[in-house]
């Protein structure tokens, strides 16, 4: 039986009130919470502060324990101060990392494991070479990925999503179907060179070097094939930021590059390369939920593409997603089309299928096994010295070992998932 009269003024209160913890992000908000605690408390003056604060609690929806640091607060200090907020330090979660992280998940697959959360977690985290993470970023991580759950018996097992894997059979297929028609081959990518990496820097180890790297480094982006780097196409530049070297370089600059090596490669080829956002700019934005009503009205009236005036946004979205894929086009691959070649685009966080990946980690390995540092001038005279017959093993390796892994990865999975009737999550 509550302590206040039932002609009290609060019995007005209501009877569901927000079950989350409130987080005090300001001034004001200290001072509400007071100020309803001290008009309570003199209107109720023969109930304890504990009933008081639990009447603040259920008007407000902010926790008891915050309510008597608020008041104890006031009664030492007699003054609130501004509150500390509490921010999330996010983790630099580059594309080597997610790339080790995608290639432990096959590995379950491989060993005939079914991959769950806190079984990734566990690898990842006795791996020397990958940060450390907690459950709740690690799942985070996961999402951005595009990896989903579905629940197997009492188990959610990690898959991959649909696009991805559909994306995947695409690209091997299409480069199974160039080397059919006998074109040649070109593997684009960029890397960082740091007096601070090690042996240690390959694709998923270069996360634990990096993150601390204070020095001045150096970034490079070349293209090759099976008989080598293209010798016009070495574009090489010093940086402070090696934390993401894709970040580092502009779109306007990467294109201005690309042009020029455009001219130096055999015609009717193939260039390989990954989603970095500096190859990745597109002709033209297309309308998505952020743009406003008349701009998507606009821009379907110049693509001359009929619609009733009468139609609202999400309707006029619609008619977007059914024409967006005849206008959603990147620069790069325009500029390539132009000089009659093709782009073909990496799947997400598949490193492991461009041969230059590891001929960056071979290139890196030999420069501290030589005792050198990785400056300018020492980095540019290393890709110099890459032989074509290294290049042919790297190629060879991906095409006869990774490839095949890869066919063989999406029918494992298919028969792992439909073992048992699977419920998606």
């Amino acid at each position: 039986m509550s302590k206040l009269d039932a002609n009290s003024t609060f019995m007005n209160i209501p009877l569901k009130f927000p079950r989350e913890k409130v987080q005090l992000t300001t001034l004001e908000e200290k001072r509400m919470v007071l100020n309803n605690y001290e008009r309570l408390k003199k209107q109720n003056s023969k109930i304890s502060t504990v009933e008081i604060a639990r009447l603040v609690n259920r008007v407000t929806g902010i926790d008891r324990i915050t309510i008597f640091r608020i008041i104890r607060e006031y009664k030492n200090t007699h003054k609130l101060k501004m509150p500390k907020v509490r921010r999330r330090r996010q983790k630099c979660m580059d594309k080597f990392l997610k790339n080790a992280v995608c290639r432990i998940v096959h590995d379950f697959f491989f060993k005939n494991k079914f991959p769950t959360l806190n079984k990734v977690l566990a690898v990842v985290n006795e791996d020397g070479n990958l940060p450390q993470f907690k459950r709740p970023t690690f799942y985070g991580l996961l999402k951005s990925m595009n990896f989903k759950f579905i629940c197997r018996g009492r188990d959610n097992m990690l898959i991959e999503k649909e696009e991805i894997v559909l994306w995947r059979r695409q690209y091997l297929r299409a480069l199974s179907k160039y080397r059919r028609e006998g074109r040649k081959i070109y593997y684009l990518g960029e890397t960082c060179f740091s007096s601070e990496c090690g042996k240690s820097d390959v694709w998923y180890g270069r996360y634990k070097d990096l993150k601390k790297t204070t020095e001045e480094g150096v970034i490079v982006c070349h293209i090759g094939s099976n008989k080598g780097f293209v010798k016009e196409g070495l574009w090489v530049f010093k940086s402070n930021k090696l934390e993401n070297c894709a970040e580092e370089m502009s779109c306007a600059s990467f294109e201005h590059w690309f042009v020029n090596v455009l001219q130096h490669l055999e015609d009717n080829s193939v260039i390989v390369m990954d989603n970095a956002p500096c190859h990745s700019r597109r002709v033209e934005q297309i309308p998505t939920a952020a743009t406003k009503k008349v701009d998507i009205e606009l821009w379907l009236t110049k693509k001359q593409i009929p619609f009733d005036g009468t139609l609202i946004k999400v309707e006029l979205l619609d008619i977007v997603r059914m024409h967006k894929l005849k206008y959603n086009k990147y620069i790069c691959d325009e500029l390539a089309q132009q000089c009659n070649k093709i782009v073909l685009r990496l799947p997400p966080y598949h490193n492991e299928l461009n041969p230059i990946e590891t001929i960056w980690t071979q290139l890196k390995n030999e420069i501290t096994a030589c005792s050198m540092t990785f400056k300018f001038g020492n980095v540019c005279e290393a890709v110099n010295s890459i032989t074509w017959d290294k290049w042919r093993d790297c190629v060879d390796y991906v095409h006869n070992t990774v490839e095949p892994w890869m066919w063989k990865l999406d029918n494992l999975m298919e028969l792992q998932t439909d073992f048992t009737e699977c419920f998606v999550s």
